[in-house]
């Protein structure tokens, strides 16, 4: 963690700075919680490596979506100087809200690729405080900085599930 922490603060190109949050995010204690349980969920298929590390890859693309989706709204956002905290605040409430109606939804489409993508969508809006940090406060002020900062939050969400991908297929 220490390793990855000094290769942030000397990083000066902006995707290999999205990409190691991606990476801290996911070795984070609740993210890590959460990407356990997508570990668990992607490999019960535990007969079938590819189906395996196909899932693995539709639950990456599931939190692409979703940290794009709302990169893509909240990058105009801050660069037309709106508050980082109270846009993050209002993600937090109604992310929660989309999280219990997406958790009912999710018991009924178990199956296959659809319930790994959907269970990366609704992980990657589960932000508990050190996720929130990364995203809301580090890596979409950065996006908003950038030229090119509508691909950063697509670097940071393959770094969040690679980990997701690689121990789902190894175990």
């Amino acid at each position: 963690m220490d390793f990855l922490q000094s290769l942030l603060d000397s990083s000066s190109v902006p995707a290999i700075t999205a990409f190691i949050l991606g990476i801290l995010t996911a070795v984070s204690p609740c993210p890590l919680a959460t990407n356990i349980t997508a570990i668990g969920f992607i490999s019960k298929d535990i007969e079938n490596r590819h189906r395996i590390f196909i899932n693995g890859l539709l639950y990456t693309f599931g939190r692409i979506v979703t940290y794009t989706v709302l990169g893509f709204i909240l990058i105009p956002i801050l660069r037309e100087g709106a508050s980082m905290f109270m846009v993050q605040k209002a993600v937090s409430k109604y992310g929660e809200m989309l999280i219990a109606i997406g958790g009912e939804s999710l018991k009924k489409k178990t199956k296959g690729g659809w319930g790994a993508m959907l269970l990366g969508v609704l992980f990657a809006l589960a932000f508990c405080p050190t996720s929130g940090v990364f995203y809301f406060g580090m890596l979409i002020p950065l996006s908003a900085a950038e030229t090119g900062g509508y691909l950063l939050p697509v670097i940071y969400a393959i770094a969040t599930g690679l980990p997701v991908i690689l121990f789902a297929w190894i175990l």
